[in-house]
């Protein structure tokens, strides 16, 4: 389980768009119900997804249809329209877990952005 500094603010980020899947109160996470991480900035706890959440978020009848999908993300081909090729290698490159590579997968698909760094932006 990713519980980088990294990946708990694109965690923290995305729970606007993502929070309903997953248990959490009005605090965030909730411990025993969840994987957290610590905010750095706030202290508070940050639900983290587990790739089998992520995965469960995308409607893909077909579990080979959601890793065929998965697979040309994750190549940089057609999903990251707008992107140069350099610029899809070294965003997928920025990306250094599983977990990482599955949220922004999720993120684009369902939400239709990317993450910057700092944020997770409309592309």
């Amino acid at each position: 389980m990713d519980v980088t500094e990294k990946y708990i603010e694109m965690c923290k980020a995305s729970l606007p768009e993502l929070g309903k899947y997953i248990p959490r109160d009005s605090e965030g996470c909730i411990p025993g119900t969840q994987d957290c991480g610590i905010d750095n900035d706030s202290g508070k706890l940050v639900p983290l997804f587990r790739q089998d959440q992520l995965q469960e978020m995308l409607s893909r009848p077909l579990v080979r249809t959601l890793v065929k999908h998965f697979e040309i993300f994750s190549n940089g081909c057609e999903y990251l329209e707008g992107f140069t090729w350099a610029e899809k290698a070294k965003y997928i490159d920025s990306l250094t877990s599983m977990e990482q590579l599955w949220l922004a997968f999720v993120m684009k698909e369902k939400h239709g952005k990317t993450w910057d760094g700092n944020e997770w932006v409309a592309t």
